[in-house]
């Protein structure tokens, strides 16, 4: 519409539909991928680290300390598959060029 062509929100909000439509489901496994990465590095990880100094290593604390620490380590383990995968994932169905680039080359 001619009322959005000022705006940049709009521009960008069309520019991503129509990166969207011509990626299909490519598009969105290449944003899955992506989007687990930040959730890695400032959730899960600073989540197990501070159980990990907080329960398992404060003395004070009871129950069953090696257990404990084999579930935080095996969380950490499923966490940083889980980031392997999403970039793998990623990396796989993001198009040769990146994704974007080679559409402005045919325009």
């Amino acid at each position: 519409p001619e009322q959005k062509r000022n705006s940049r929100l709009w521009v960008m909000w069309y520019y991503l539909q129509e990166r969207r439509h011509s990626r299909g489901w490519h598009w969105w496994k290449t944003l899955l991928g992506l989007l687990y990465d930040p959730i890695h590095a400032v959730c899960v990880t600073a989540v197990l680290q501070k159980i990990v100094l907080d329960q398992i290593c404060d003395p004070s604390v009871e129950g069953n300390k090696p257990l404990e620490l084999f579930a935080v380590g095996l969380g950490q383990f499923a966490s940083t598959a889980l980031l392997r995968w999403g970039d793998k994932v990623a990396t796989e169905n993001r198009g040769r060029t990146g994704g974007t680039r080679m559409v402005h080359r045919q325009q």
